[in-house]
């Protein structure tokens, strides 16, 4: 394919996106491989003889410069959405984390504190809005058994 350097724009990549590609190639090259044969088996094959008999190259690449960019944009966007819901969820888990703090060990057991963050936090997946405070200690209070030498 020649084309002229000026007839395509330019493509330009995140640095983020790029420690994704790389991170992708180093720990996930079954994936990819996987991907890319069930691309050729799902018609990707019929797709790239087409590319090989095309006369109009200019027209082809300006095709696949558009594919490359919306494919680093879908990606990008996916990065930018799981890097979200990991901070999210960082400084949701820094809520519990606090609240935990205020819960006397010498009346709740371990078990029943880890059965009841689980718990939280399962609900605070589906309706990260609830007030974590308050739903870690509703939750709390459904599994506490005090035993006798904890009531005074």
């Amino acid at each position: 394919m020649n084309i002229n350097d000026n007839t395509l724009p330019q493509l330009t990549l995140s640095y983020e996106l790029l420690l994704l590609l790389q991170w992708m190639i180093i720990h996930e090259k079954d994936k990819i491989k996987k991907i890319v044969h069930k691309a050729l088996k799902s018609g990707l094959h019929i797709e790239l003889e087409k590319i090989r008999n095309v006369s109009n190259t200019l027209h082809t690449a300006e095709e696949l410069h558009e594919n490359i960019a919306d494919f680093f944009a879908l990606l990008e966007l996916f990065l930018q959405d799981g890097v979200t819901q990991s901070l999210d969820k960082r400084a949701l888990n820094q809520k519990i984390l606090s609240t935990i703090d205020q819960i006397d060990s010498t009346v709740c057991d371990s078990q029943t504190v880890e059965a009841t963050v689980q718990c939280t936090s399962s609900i605070l997946n589906q309706d990260p809005s609830a007030n974590v405070k308050d739903l870690l200690y509703k939750e709390l209070i459904k599994r506490w058994k005090p035993t006798d030498k904890v009531i005074h």
